[in-house]
């Protein structure tokens, strides 16, 4: 072997231990002595206590009081505005679900009370005969002065869930066998809520026409009675003027007879006391 050789591999050599030596103490580390237990570690100064430390822990609790002060009162002005806002919303979202189930794209009450809850005539009639929806336009004007309806809302709600006897309006709660639960009732009340309106008294004394367009659907053309209403040209062997006048006027307990004073007149009502008297028969 050369000198050139020699001193060529001698060099790589002692390079080789230059970078073996520079790798180990890299990675070398100093032998840590396990850690002293917090409960075992000297605790503060009396001076820091008394500056640094207390001094800390009141800026703490200034800034906490300061945060409770604004965020408190805060919350308690802001809280009712955000409710508010939000029972709008679940309202408004309530109306247009109820609007949907109303329709033909729901449960379609609207082929029996018309596309715009103003009334229609039920699709085939009612054991035989023609048979008039009622207008729930104005359901609220009908029935918010009778004396057995304390809450409105709460007699529809449960014509909805029971039906009407002896009508063709069937029970459509789910606790009696229809397909709407709870909140579907609810939305489509609060649907209806929003479409309510108020009709002019009827102030014509032309009684025959009124008893036509208001009573016959129930008690018959003649008056002689109907699926729903009892035959009216016998009624003065059991009511007195003065109790068929508060009749049409305030409705009927227990019955389906519904309180008139919301949308006739008091000479109207009058008036179809005289004919209803007129046609009386032994």
């Amino acid at each position: 072997m050369s000198r050139a050789a020699l001193a060529l591999a001698l060099g790589a050599a002692v390079l080789a231990a230059i970078v073996a030596v520079a790798w180990r103490a890299a990675r070398w580390r100093p032998r840590r002595l396990p850690e002293v237990p917090p409960a075992s570690r000297p605790g503060p100064s009396d001076e820091e206590l008394d500056s640094r430390i207390i001094l800390r822990w009141r800026a703490l609790g200034f800034l906490t009081t300061l945060f409770m002060a604004l965020f408190l009162p805060a919350y308690f002005l802001l809280e009712p505005v955000r409710m508010r806002s939000e029972e709008r919303r679940l309202e408004a979202q309530a109306v247009e679900r109820g609007k949907l189930l109303y329709g033909p794209t729901g449960f379609n009450c609207a082929q029996c009370h018309g596309p715009n809850a103003e009334g229609g005539l039920v699709p085939g009639g009612f054991q035989g005969k023609q048979w008039a929806a009622p207008d729930l336009t104005t359901v609220y004007q009908r029935y918010s002065k009778n004396r057995l309806v304390p809450d409105v809302w709460e007699f529809v709600r449960l014509t909805i869930e029971m039906g009407r006897p002896r009508t063709p309006m069937p029970a459509l709660g789910v606790r009696f066998g229809g397909p709407l639960n709870d909140q579907q009732i609810a939305d489509i009340i609060a649907w209806l809520k929003t479409i309510q309106r108020q009709v002019p008294l009827v102030t014509s004394t032309d009684a025959r026409a009124v008893f036509s367009a208001n009573c016959a659907v129930c008690h018959g053309p003649d008056a002689r009675g109907g699926q729903i209403g009892p035959d009216l040209t016998r009624v003065s062997s059991r009511l007195s003027r003065d109790q068929l006048r508060e009749t049409i006027t305030l409705g009927r307990p227990g019955t389906d007879m519904p309180p008139w004073g919301t949308r006739l007149s008091p000479e109207t009502i009058e008036a179809l006391v005289a004919y209803i008297e007129s046609i009386q028969r032994e």
